[in-house]
């Protein structure tokens, strides 16, 4: 049965058996190449007609990875929460600019960051500034976790992965709450936004924002397989459950044309 949101005062869902919790693990950087958050943030005052807003017109992240029927990732036994729940954040942008479901492959990413080790944790940052140089590939080239190092040699890897691309990603700071909450609402530009919470250990992303008996709520979309916790999502319900340790919003993806090899 599905537990419908966690609040401060309950304990979160499990995970399933055999599944890890790897955010972080080890410090992160003091620097990254991403760029700050730079869009408005908004009141909280108008938090709530930015919800009625956007539940009006079916226009958060939520509704377009719902309406593109983008899967629920598994990242299974490894410890890639933080490259999945970065990789689904961005097909759900994917979804928003009317692409549909881009099946990407967060292995991809992950497996050469870790030297092919499903074992290591990591940050949301790693992932991002990877694809910033190296693209992502789909799983039509890299299945998930498939850790064969040979991938990265492929002719058709290479051309794959850089046919995604993610000319826009920004940082929030550190548990800022008002600055997550106003990406999710922006009326022009509603962002996903990857969540990673020290008190869980656990990176997934979040697409939508709403109020849970006047507290703030984030729905989010874990990678832990569509099953986990009834349908693969969970709602965090109040200022601590929704205070990220490392917050990235997803502003843009564009497909680019193959490069010459």
């Amino acid at each position: 049965m599905r537990r419908e949101y966690v609040d401060e005062l309950t304990q979160m869902p499990p995970a399933p058996t055999g599944y890890r919790h790897s955010f972080g693990m080890g410090d992160k950087p003091r620097q990254t190449s991403l760029g700050a958050y730079s869009g408005e943030v908004y009141p909280r005052s108008h938090w709530k007609e930015l919800m009625d807003l956007q539940e009006k017109q079916q226009s958060s992240p939520w509704h377009h990875w719902k309406g593109a029927g983008v899967k629920v990732k598994d990242q299974k036994n490894s410890s890639y929460c933080w490259s999945f729940g970065s990789t689904g954040a961005v097909q759900t942008r994917y979804a928003q600019q009317g692409m549909g479901d881009t099946h990407l492959s967060a292995t991809s990413v992950a497996a050469p960051i870790t030297g092919f080790n499903k074992d290591r944790g990591g940050w949301g940052s790693y992932f991002f500034e990877h694809v910033q140089e190296h693209g992502i590939a789909s799983t039509r080239t890299w299945a998930e976790l498939d850790m064969d190092r040979d991938l990265l040699k492929s002719k058709a890897v290479l051309d794959d992965r850089f046919q995604h691309d993610v000319p826009c990603f920004e940082e929030h700071d550190w548990k800022d709450i008002d600055s997550v909450v106003s990406s999710l609402l922006d009326p022009i530009n509603p962002c996903p936004v990857t969540l990673g919470f020290d008190y869980w250990g656990h990176l997934i992303f979040g697409a939508r924002a709403t109020f849970t008996d006047g507290k703030i709520t984030l729905w989010g979309i874990n990678s832990w397989g569509a099953d986990w916790n009834g349908d693969g999502t969970v709602k965090l319900v109040g200022e601590e459950r929704c205070a990220a340790a490392e917050a990235i919003s997803v502003c843009g993806v564009k497909p680019i044309a193959k490069l010459e090899r």
